[in-house]
């Protein structure tokens, strides 16, 4: 049966990763920006718009691996190439072993 991804799917740690600078800079942005500070940025507040943006781009990120989540197939699903019949360490019939008699051995 087929699993999700879940927390190893890329957008999830990426979104976190958006989301803790994000929050970092609205904090700063909100708590420790001074006049000074808006002087230098032409009177815009840098840090809150940022941290703003990057929380939203966080949020769309996180939404993406919700709605449309990666799905992992099954080992040994259609598909794949695994062992035989036998299971691992067998020879199958065609294949012959060490010291049989296999396929041109004539």
């Amino acid at each position: 049966m087929a699993q999700k991804a879940g927390l190893f799917d890329l957008r999830l740690v990426i979104a976190m990763l958006f989301a803790i600078f994000g929050v970092v800079l609205l904090v700063v942005g909100l708590g420790f920006t001074e006049e000074a500070d808006l002087a230098k940025a032409d009177g815009l507040n840098i840090n809150l718009w940022s941290g703003v943006g990057m929380v939203v781009l966080s949020a769309l990120f996180a939404g993406w691996a919700a709605l449309r989540p990666v799905i992992v197939p099954d080992p040994g699903g259609p598909g794949t190439v695994g062992p035989g019949p036998g299971g691992p360490g067998t020879v199958g019939p065609a294949t012959g072993g060490p010291g049989t008699a296999g396929p041109g051995t004539g």
